[in-house]
């Protein structure tokens, strides 16, 4: 895709999204890495993951004051509105993913939350890529299309999760509980994906 033309620039705005996206990847890291080290760093790594929650509240709003504020914006105000509220959408999820991990404490953690967590660190770090290369007019599309190649390998690993999960589990609230937490990272990899939709589409319009 060939690079954005000239646009009248509101360099704050693109900080913005680097903020948040910077935010999800972390938040990820932190939730993979907890996953594969133990209660202990699950339990602290929720808490860092709750404050960079936070921080992207913060950002989220700074987004919408800044708008209120901007008569020139460096692309249409309502697809900046709805890039950032994506992104904090994506956030949440990644928080309460950790939240519930946290409160349910599983018996094991199951092969299916692992690969889905492994692919929306996968899928975060392409956003942050993209997000980068919007502000300097690259070409986002490749990082956006394999945002989309990651989302439809995680219906798979989340149905071959849920498969795992009912015949090897016996316990019934176990059950619930590990499947509501694939649900949960399946939904955030989809935000991630629908920022990807949106990125790309704020390029097409202003190309």
């Amino acid at each position: 895709m060939c690079a954005l033309r000239f646009i009248p620039r509101e360099e704050k705005f693109f900080e913005f999204f680097g903020d948040q996206s910077r935010i999800l990847r972390e938040a990820a890291q932190l939730l993979s890495e907890g996953l594969a080290n133990g209660r202990e760093v699950m339990v602290s790594n929720a808490k860092t993951i709750s404050d960079l929650e936070k921080q992207g509240d913060l950002v989220y709003r700074d987004v919408y004051e800044k708008l209120r504020n901007t008569f020139i914006t460096p692309f249409d105000p309502e697809d900046i509105y709805t890039l950032s509220s994506k992104l904090e959408d994506a956030i949440d999820g990644a928080d309460e993913v950790a939240r519930r991990i946290v409160a349910y404490e599983p018996n094991h953690v199951s092969p299916g939350i692992t690969s889905l967590c492994e692919l929306l660190l996968r899928s975060t770090h392409e956003l942050e890529k993209a997000i980068l290369l919007l502000k300097s007019g690259g070409d986002v599309q490749p990082h956006c299309l394999t945002v989309r190649t990651l989302e439809e390998e995680s219906d798979k690993a989340m149905l071959d999760g849920l498969v795992d999960l009912f015949t090897r589990e016996q316990n019934p609230i176990e059950i619930i509980k590990v499947k509501d937490i694939v649900q949960l990272l399946e939904d955030t990899i989809d935000f991630c994906d629908d920022v990807g939709d949106i990125i790309t589409n704020m390029v097409v319009k202003n190309s």
